[in-house]
């Protein structure tokens, strides 16, 4: 596989987060060799996996001059056979683009992913509140 995976799951938190989110160090702190609250969030949520799969993550890459950007790795040997499927790898990190940028954008109280609606019928991919006004909030999913 050549794609790179920029997104991991925080145990600690119970959220995505992005490489970027966090200096490298952070992230060698809560993955492999670390306290492995830094999981894989595709091997954690079923992807080319048993959902609920632990993998510690590795960060990777993103030396001054290197030749590859930041991101975060398997151990050897414990990612799933082939590696993960690139349009999952595509999506989790368009995901997390837009939530990165949303949470820059005047107006945004709050921004996540993976949010289930009240009725746990649906799920968006990222779910974005606004305020216009004082006292009218929207909900953008």
């Amino acid at each position: 596989m050549n794609d790179l995976s920029v997104v991991g799951l925080d145990l600690r938190a119970g959220s995505s987060v992005h490489v970027e989110d966090e200096p490298k160090y952070v992230w060698k702190a809560k993955g492999y060799g670390g306290d492995e609250t830094l999981v894989c969030w595709h091997c954690y949520h079923g992807m080319d996996t048993p959902a609920g799969t632990r993998v510690p993550l590795l960060c990777r890459g993103g030396k001054k001059y290197g030749k590859v950007r930041t991101h975060f790795a398997h151990p050897s040997g414990q990612a799933p056979p082939g590696g993960h499927s690139p349009e999952t790898l595509w999506h989790a990190n368009a995901k997390q683009t837009i939530l990165r940028w949303a949470k820059n954008q005047p107006g945004v109280t709050e921004a996540r992913t993976e949010y289930w609606t009240a009725d746990g019928r649906r799920r968006s991919d990222v779910e974005i509140l606004l305020v216009l006004q004082p006292g009218i909030v929207i909900t953008a999913r």
